[in-house]
């Protein structure tokens, strides 16, 4: 190898290390400004709702929403077979209204059916709680907006 070849070599190398450290750098920068609470505060999901339970009662509610979905897992395929169809029915050259309209309200009927079990499901454990334990499931269910919706902060 020459002179030439391991000078340019070096030069790479160097080049690549530096990119390589600034990333380092920049994340650990970023992970220590902002520290990790994105991944926590991004988790959507019922689950997570229930962080400020105890581990016992996060245990209860992910059993609960676990076999309910199992038990209406008929629903959720009804739903996902009806978007298939109605994918189906949009792509064809002629679209026929009045088949995507019935596919559409199908899976809106399956969806609506799931979800109101779901919250059902929630509303069966929150009777369990004690009024302290609900006021921080409506918390995490206001935090997720799930079932209850935040209200926006009004602009001025």
């Amino acid at each position: 190898m020459s002179e030439r070849s391991r000078n340019i070599l070096l030069v790479a190398s160097l080049a690549l290390n530096v990119f390589i450290a600034g990333g380092v750098i920049g994340g650990g920068y970023i992970w220590h400004t902002f520290g990790h609470s994105w991944a926590t505060e991004n988790r959507r999901g019922v689950r997570f709702a229930a962080e400020y339970l105890t581990p016992e009662q996060q245990k209860t509610l992910r059993q609960n929403l676990s076999a309910a979905r199992k038990d209406n897992i008929p629903l959720a395929d009804a739903g996902r077979a009806s978007r298939t169809e109605i994918a189906r029915l949009l792509a064809q050259d002629v679209i026929d209204p009045a088949a995507v309209n019935a596919e559409l309200t199908k899976a809106r009927e399956a969806d609506f059916a799931l979800r109101t079990r779901i919250e059902q499901t929630i509303v069966s454990f929150a009777e369990s709680l004690s009024p302290e334990d609900r006021k921080a499931l409506i918390d995490g269910l206001k935090k997720r907006n799930i079932i209850i919706r935040q209200t926006p902060a009004k602009k001025e």
